[in-house]
């Protein structure tokens, strides 16, 4: 076909001319896209027109259309000679439902001969048992499920009862199993009672121990006593007067009161002369009394003055493994400062019997250096300091170690306690019985795939469509020769009584793609038709059909693809552009609607062919409505429809999250009332199935407009970058009027 002369009575294709609407002539390859509802499947209809015995399209009565061949000679698909001309096949939704109207049988590609009778019956026969064995293997599964729960359910136990010891949440079954395995002497790794509580107690040390510093007790200077005894055995000479050496209180009195003489002779109390008595008291308290008196005070200061040890930590704060030696190094202090307190105090006591009576020695008691047993306590505490600093820097190394022993532990204990070896042996043996029915069962399963597989190979067709419906549904449905010369469908082994509108899809496609070569047909002069092959199917299949399209039918004498899905569109069209442009004998056409009822068919727009996704078109279209001043409402029919997608493409962009528009205009809109006048207008527009209602609206074209600019204008005040974009490439110059 080179062009389309004309379309008559055919929707929204009728009245269609190519020369009007200045067509370029198809090529070899062509690629047509459009939404629902656009065109395409009227205009594969037309094409099925001249298709050879099948019948009348589900065309409108009285629809045709007249084409144009590469000679320049027009075709009437209402001539029975014109259609004996070209030699079409068309695949679409009427394709689907003539081929597939029991959604079990295709009609027959070769007659079955006696030896597939054979093997169908043989199948039959296997398939019978089976179903037997199927019974078999169902309670060795629940016995093996059985026996695997048990045993998995020891490992939990024991999982659990090591978590809760070690006060743990991160260890389970599957730790305690890996770790079993590596255990090449689980007896080795299982700790006697006491061993497992001291292990357990210093991996749960989750107290935080801080360095000890001592302080002055490292280095304690004990006051000075070694002129002690000599202090209290000295008498100084002196001339003592018996009164005073006899009253102490006296002795001090007058001895006070000699301040208050010096340099005089005359008595401060009464005036007189004092002369001879200041000379007797000179002599009774002479130079060496009193730097007795005044070493003796000085020593009893010192004695008074609290002891230099500083309060030692408390033995919580000491690690555990040398919190026993801390509690007898602290005791031993104590110990000796109690000691200390009651040497000093007999000392003092002594210096006060020494004050009272300076003409008298006193003997000192325990005068004896007290600094040799001082220092062994201060250096076992040195000791443990470091200790405590070395368990400090190790500790989460220690904690880790002592966690791990106590896991082998029990991890040990899921290999060898009594209970654990006996649900093994259960899980083992129930184990190897499912692997003998399995193995059963997969023999006879192999058996009937051999007889499936032989019995497909007695039809090339069947064999073929299986090859393109393992592609497409990766083997789910398979095609089958049967008894009656008709190909059944199976899924699996029964038949595929309810095929789904995806599977009825790639079936039909696949018997489509075989039947284009039988009986000698030749693809080099056949003109195919493929609408919208990927109906009802996943975007998971995109990839296969496009696939199957191009390599299947790229010797056909002339192709056309019609889709709406943007997926498909860009597959084949990646196949057949080159940076944006249709290359060589590939040519791309966009079917759109103009009005409610009239679509067009003309070349596919530049943004199209240069990008990926429609985006841009919905865009073009908008700005395009935005600068017409036409007044015809059908002409702005579409416009909430494209209103609603663009804001849906745009907007889903922005905040891809699961809400709908409406909930995100605020990305483009401050002011709720224009965003919510917008969204009605997109919502009820779009769901509109007549353009009653809009036509009820006098200014519908204005009011059309005016919304697109409103969006425009918040686009290109919110995001401008992305507006001059969208404006760059699709070659609009932005400026409504």
């Amino acid at each position: 076909m080179s062009n389309i002369v004309s379309i008559s009575n055919a929707g929204v294709l009728g009245g269609f001319s190519g020369t009007t609407a200045q067509l370029p002539d198809f090529k070899a390859r062509n690629l047509i896209y459009g939404w629902n509802a656009s065109g395409k499947t009227t205009l594969s209809r037309l094409f099925g027109q001249l298709e050879p015995g099948v019948g009348a399209p589900q065309l409108p009565e009285g629809a045709y259309a007249v084409w144009k061949t590469v000679a320049g000679v027009q075709l009437d698909a209402r001539r029975e000679a014109d259609r004996a001309t070209v030699n079409v096949r068309v695949f679409n939704r009427d394709f689907v439902e003539r081929n597939l109207s029991d959604h079990t049988r295709a009609p027959s590609l070769f007659i079955i001969g006696e030896d597939n009778i054979r093997l169908t019956k043989r199948i039959e026969r296997l398939q019978v048992h089976r179903d037997r064995l199927a019974v078999s293997f169902r309670a060795a599964l629940k016995t093996s499920q059985d026996a695997e729960k048990l045993y998995e359910r020891l490992a939990t136990d024991l999982a659990s009862a090591c978590a809760d010891r070690l006060g743990v949440r991160n260890f389970r079954a599957p730790n305690i199993k890996a770790l079993a395995v590596q255990l090449e002497q689980p007896v080795a790794s299982l700790l006697d009672d006491g061993a497992l509580a001291a292990t357990i107690d210093a991996a749960r040390d989750r107290e935080t121990y801080q360095a000890i510093n001592l302080g002055g007790l490292l280095a304690l200077p004990l006051p000075q006593t070694e002129h002690l005894a000599a202090s209290l055995g000295e008498c100084p000479q002196q001339r003592a007067l018996a009164r005073l050496a006899n009253d102490a209180k006296l002795s001090d009195w007058v001895r006070q009161g000699l301040q208050f003489h010096q340099h005089v002779s005359q008595c401060a109390f009464c005036g007189g002369d004092a002369s001879q008595a200041l000379a007797d008291y000179a002599r009774h308290f002479s130079d060496a009394y009193n730097q007795l008196r005044q070493r003796l005070l000085i020593l009893d200061q010192r004695l008074a003055l609290p002891l230099p040890l500083p309060t030692l930590p408390p033995e919580q704060v000491w690690a555990p493994a040398i919190r026993d030696q801390a509690r007898t190094l602290i005791e031993q202090a104590n110990q000796w400062q109690e000691a200390e307190l009651q040497i000093r105090a007999r000392w003092r006591a002594q210096i006060a019997e020494k004050l009272e009576r300076m003409d008298l020695p006193v003997d000192a008691a325990d005068v004896a250096d007290r600094s040799a047993s001082l220092n062994d306590i201060l250096a076992g505490l040195r000791k443990l300091v470091e200790e405590q600093r070395r368990i400090i820097d190790q500790a989460g190394q220690i904690q880790a170690a002592a966690a791990e022993k106590v896991k082998r532990h029990f991890a040990a204990r899921y290999v060898t306690d009594e209970e654990c070896t006996a649900r093994l042996a259960e899980r083992e043996q129930a184990s190897a019985y499912l692997a003998r029915v399995t193995q059963v069962g997969t023999n006879a399963k192999d058996r009937i795939r051999a007889a499936q597989a032989k019995l497909q190979q007695q039809s090339v067709a069947a064999a073929e469509i299986n090859v393109l419906l393992q592609k497409l549904l990766g083997g789910r449905i398979n095609a089958m020769q049967a008894a009656d010369s008709q190909l059944r469908f199976m899924r699996g082994t029964v038949p595929a009584a309810n095929l789904s509108d995806g599977e009825r899809t790639a079936v039909s496609l696949s018997y489509f793609l075989v039947i284009l070569r039988q009986g000698g047909a030749q693809l080099a002069q056949t003109v195919v038709f493929i609408d919208d092959p990927i109906s009802s199917l996943d975007a998971n299949h995109v990839h296969q059909v496009s696939v199957l399209l191009l390599r299947h039918l790229q010797d056909a004498k002339q192709l056309f693809i019609s889709t709406h899905s943007s997926e498909l569109f860009n597959a084949i069209k990646e196949e057949w552009t080159s940076r944006g442009n249709f290359t060589g004998q590939n040519a791309g056409y966009l079917m759109h609607r103009v009005s409610e009822a009239t679509s067009q068919l003309s070349t596919l727009p530049q943004h199209l062919s240069k990008f990926r996704s429609d985006y841009h078109h919905v865009f073009h279209c908008l700005a395009k409505l935005s600068q017409s001043q036409e007044v015809d409402v059908d002409l702005y029919i579409g416009t909430p429809n494209l209103v609603r997608r663009f804001l849906e493409m745009y907007l889903g962009a922005r905040l891809p999250e699961a809400a709908g528009i409406q909930k995100k205009m605020h990305v483009l809109f401050d002011d709720t009332d224009v965003s919510d006048s917008i969204y009605q207008f997109a919502n009820e527009g779009s769901h509109s199935q007549t353009s009653h209602k809009m036509l009820q609206v006098s200014d519908f074209p204005a009011q059309s407009r005016q919304i697109v600019v409103k969006i425009f204008d918040a686009l290109r005040a919110k995001d401008p970058a992305h507006f001059n974009a969208l404006l760059k490439e699709t070659k609009i110059e932005w400026g409504p009027k």
